[in-house]
Formats: structure tokens, sequence, C-alpha cells
């Protein structure tokens, strides 16, 4: 994304994991070169019954921040 190559991400992961690059990305996203997005989902595993989450981040560069409500909509 920094190169200019890509302009979108999507990370999605249990709400308990941790996302590691989060903090290098909401770095930039201070910067305002990045426009972050996150959702967290809720439903009932169908393996166990159980109710659980999961959290999905979006991250677009600046110019191209209209690619993230294009995904939700996907």
């Amino acid at each position: 994304m920094l190169a200019g190559k890509k302009h979108l991400s999507f990370f999605f992961f249990e709400t308990e994991a941790a996302f590691p690059k989060e903090i290098e990305f909401d770095a930039h996203v201070d910067r305002g070169f990045l426009v972050k997005d996150e959702c967290v989902e809720h439903f009932i595993s169908p393996e166990d019954g159980q109710e659980t989450s999961a959290r999905n981040i979006l991250y677009a560069t600046g110019s191209e921040a209209w690619r993230i409500p294009a995904m939700r909509i996907i």
C-alpha cells in the first residue's frame, strides 16, 4: 500500500485475536495516508452453536477510500 501498488487491505480474525500490524497501519491512518474502517460481527458458530464474534478491518489509501464501502457491499 505504501508503494502505491495496492489500494485496499482486508483483515478478518476472531475478536480475541491480536492484529500485530495494527499499530503500524494506524500510524499511517494518523498521518492521513490511509483510511480505516472496522466492524465487529456477532454470529452463532456452526461448529458448536456458541455465540462468537469476528473483527474485520479494512484499510484503503486516502485517494481510494471509496473502495471501503464498495467492499462492504460485496
